[in-house]
């Protein structure tokens, strides 16, 4: 089967055939922005970064300043 991502599916009419490949089509596009998606989540400075919103907001949470205020 071939494979047409990103198509504009303009179907006259109710081919089975033709849909069923429009809704594989579909899929596999769904597919590959999930593959996409993954690889962005896994980056170590997206998790870092996460990790670092976390740590602000506890401090927030706990009314904390977020630096230890100099000594004179």
């Amino acid at each position: 089967m071939a494979r047409h991502k990103n198509v504009d599916w303009n179907l006259p009419g109710p081919n089975v055939e033709t849909w069923e490949q429009a809704q594989v089509a579909v899929l596999m596009d769904i597919r590959d922005e999930l593959k996409a998606l993954n690889a962005t989540l896994a980056c170590y400075r997206v998790r870092r970064m996460c990790d670092d919103i976390n740590r602000i907001e506890r401090r927030i949470a706990k009314n904390m300043p977020l630096r230890k205020p100099k000594k004179g």
